[in-house]
């Protein structure tokens, strides 16, 4: 294989000469076999240079050949999108031609009466009147009452008189589709905003149910402490009265006219108690299932 690079060879020369040279005058082996492995790897260095070269310059060979080709490649190409951009602006202005022509023809078809219309699928009705061609369906009033009917299903003078055409079937398929799904998502959406409504109120509901118990468990100690303060000042006024300090507010001295005493401070209590039932009442509005603290 001729080299690339010629001037690489002679320093390969060289150091093969030199290796000879220091193996003949005495030169200790190990800088001998270090200078043999240096030889081999420079050689093999440069021969993997070479095949990269070589590579290299068929590569651009290749590429030379294709640059002849490409301006006339472009050009053409330049051509054919020209020639489809006027083919495709043909092709809209026939079908924008065709769908003026097909919903005059339907617009035509609305008002139109039949004595008796009898549908594909055996159906027959009396004093039929169109009152409707849309979205690939007729509405059709009838001397029974009203229905729908898809083109696709009506009947084959029908689809003439509307210049059906079987593609339609689809697209108008998929796009009464569309409309049920946003119909169904705009359903849906709703009913999840009423649920996250309903959610937060549940949550406020709780967190101010929890906020009455611990406000009634404050006002019974309140209660308790008041009825100890009031018997410590008339221990015998108050002997033998109905308290109950699990719920104070229930109390027979609150409570029960036989069980009152007539001592300065129980007006205390009574106002006490009747925080601690106001504040209950609203909890089981709040929270009915729910036990009372």
């Amino acid at each position: 294989m001729k080299p690339v690079f010629p001037f690489l060879t002679p320093r390969s020369g060289c150091l093969i000469a030199a290796v000879s040279m220091l193996a003949a005058c005495g030169v200790p082996k190990t800088d001998y076999e270090a200078l043999q492995k240096e030889n081999r790897e420079l050689q093999k260095a440069i021969d993997q240079a070479n095949d990269q070269m070589q590579q290299l310059q068929t590569q651009l060979y290749a590429a030379q050949q294709g640059l002849v080709a490409i301006p006339a490649l472009e050009q053409r190409a330049q051509e054919l999108q020209r020639l489809l951009t006027e083919k495709e602006a043909e092709l809209d202005a026939v079908q924008a031609r065709f769908d003026k022509f097909k919903a005059e023809r339907r617009d035509a078809m609305i008002g139109r009466e039949y004595p008796s219309l009898r549908l594909e699928d055996g159906r027959e009705f009396r004093n039929a009147r169109i009152t409707r061609v849309a979205d690939g369906e007729l509405s059709i009033r009838h001397a029974d009452g009203f229905i729908k009917v898809a083109l696709a299903k009506s009947s084959e003078a029908l689809r003439w008189q509307a210049c059906f055409e079987p593609a339609e079937e689809a697209a108008d398929a998929r796009r009464r589709m569309l409309a049920e799904a946003s119909r169904l998502n705009s359903q849906l959406d709703r009913a999840r905003q009423t649920t996250t409504d309903n959610q937060n109120v549940v949550r406020e509901q709780k967190a101010t149910a929890a906020e009455l118990r611990r406000t009634i468990t404050a006002q019974r100690a309140a209660l308790n402490q008041a009825h100890s303060a009031l018997a410590a000042q008339n221990p015998g006024a108050l002997r033998g009265a109905h308290w109950n300090s699990a719920r104070p507010e229930d109390s027979g001295l609150i409570n029960v006219f036989s069980e009152r005493r007539a001592v300065f401070g129980i007006n205390e209590l009574d106002s006490l108690a009747a925080a601690i039932k106001a504040n209950l009442r609203r909890l089981r509005e709040l929270d009915p299932g729910a036990d009372a603290p």
